[in-house]
């Protein structure tokens, strides 16, 4: 193959990368937070069974949720606040 029959077909394939990586769909933002942690007494010990409550004037929002066997909990979908 002649240095001129390549070239074409690498400008072909450059300009199809290019409209490869324009039409390739957006990856979406997130418009949440999570909150995780661990609840301890003071002498270190995991508090199971334990209500732990997330709220924010700002947005009105309040969440409530309750500690595991190891006092962990997750709060998903927490609206942002400013």
């Amino acid at each position: 193959m002649s240095r001129h029959s390549v070239l074409p077909v690498l400008c072909q394939l450059a300009i199809l990368s290019l409209l490869a990586l324009i039409a390739s769909p957006a990856t979406a933002q997130v418009t949440s937070g999570t909150l995780y942690g661990t609840v301890k007494d003071p002498s270190g010990a995991f508090v199971t069974n334990a209500k732990v409550t997330v709220h924010s004037d700002s947005v009105g929002a309040e969440r409530t949720v309750t500690t595991n066997d190891h006092g962990d909990f997750v709060v998903p979908n927490l609206p942002p606040s400013t």
